[in-house]
């Protein structure tokens, strides 16, 4: 029996009375206390392991930046924070982004209208957040479709700070879905995401009843945590090794059968492949065999989500601006794309690169 997780529950949170350090500091504990609690009882209630549980500020507003610059994050480390989306003002932003990160929560920058001087200044901010510590570059992303997405994923969580917590859920179910689809085709595959979108479903909705809040629904993307692979999936169901032709047509037929279960459920977020260089084991082994460029991920784009995700290259600002240009080509208003880089000066394609999180991450080609 292949083993399914809910990969996260994730609480959008109310909009703070106020937005200073102090404040938010004991708003982020009492909330954690909140969730933590429910969790517990959640958690003996399923035979679905819960991994993580996470936290969702609403966006900051810019003018709040210098009250909360000081912000120490003081919830126990196995709770995960994000402090939503910033404008991509980086004069005004960019340290605080920089601290924020260094102390542990998540964050990310919101583009409305994509320029060179802006990606140029965002490509530099990946590169100084990689510098100082790979680790930190992986709790940093760039939403490049202007548009915020109610999600459990990081780092493009968003709350819109409505008056109760709005809860939503995700699932790591590649491998059970790889199983279904041996077995049945696409109807197993079919049958096998609703099923464990149910289940967590339920989940959520105990969780939400025991915080008072609302449940808004499951994120049914395909992601991958190492040995449990999206690609491995992927490969399958196109017949074909990335980056040879063909793999984006095996990502889209994933991606209609994730859309037909999500008009039948309570379904928020992405709803889409997932491709995480960093975080899937057969796309590290891909990655290390030479043939993968960055801007191959990149232009899978128009078929899921794979982007700029988990990615680690060489530093060059005009190509990694580019490169995000290259992404934001394929975003839509129904379809919210990110980045997430990790580039460093002096290394090289066949280099790897060390992450506590998510251990060695090859260095592949822009």
């Amino acid at each position: 029996m292949v083993k399914v997780a809910i990969r996260s529950i994730t609480v959008h949170l109310p909009r703070p009375e106020r937005w200073d350090s102090a404040y938010i500091e004991d708003y982020l504990e009492e909330w954690a206390y909140k969730a933590l609690e429910a969790y517990d009882r959640v958690s003996s209630q399923t035979n679905l392991e819960i991994t993580t549980l996470r936290l969702t500020l609403p966006n900051i507003p810019l003018d709040s930046i210098s009250d909360i610059s000081s912000l120490s994050r003081k919830v126990e480390e196995n709770v995960l924070i994000s402090l939503g989306g910033l404008p991509p003002a980086l004069d005004k932003v960019e340290d605080f982004i920089f601290s924020s990160i260094k102390e542990g929560f998540y964050i990310h920058v919101t583009v409305n209208e994509p320029s060179w001087n802006v990606f140029r200044k965002l490509a530099k901010l990946f590169n100084r957040l990689s510098e100082e510590e790979p680790d930190m570059a992986t709790k940093f992303g760039v939403n490049l479709s202007g548009e915020e997405l109610l999600t459990p994923f990081y780092p493009l969580s968003w709350s819109p700070g409505e008056e109760a917590p709005l809860i939503t859920s995700c699932l790591t179910y590649p491998s059970a879905l790889l199983e279904a689809y041996r077995i049945s085709g696409l109807d197993g595959l079919r049958s096998e995401v609703n099923k464990w979108a149910k289940e967590a479903s339920s989940v959520g909705k105990s969780f939400a009843e025991e915080i008072k809040g609302i449940f808004k629904g499951i994120d049914l993307s395909v992601a991958p945590w190492m040995e449990d692979s999206s690609l491995g999936l992927i490969e399958v169901i196109a017949g074909v090794r990335l980056p040879e032709p063909g793999i984006a047509y095996g990502i889209s037929l994933v991606n209609k059968v994730l859309h037909e279960v999500s008009s039948s459920i309570d379904a928020i977020g992405f709803n889409s492949v997932q491709l995480p260089l960093g975080e899937d084991l057969k796309l590290k082994l891909r990655a290390s065999e030479g043939e993968l460029k960055a801007r191959d991920l990149a232009r899978l784009c128009g078929a899921c989500l794979a982007g700029l995700d988990m990615v680690a290259i060489p530093f060059d600002e005009i190509k990694v601006a580019g490169l995000l240009f290259e992404t934001a080509a394929y975003a839509r208003s129904d379809k919210v794309l990110g980045a997430r880089i990790i580039t460093l000066n002096g290394i090289e394609e066949g280099d790897k690169i060390f992450t506590k999180r998510f251990g060695e991450i090859p260095v592949i080609p822009i």
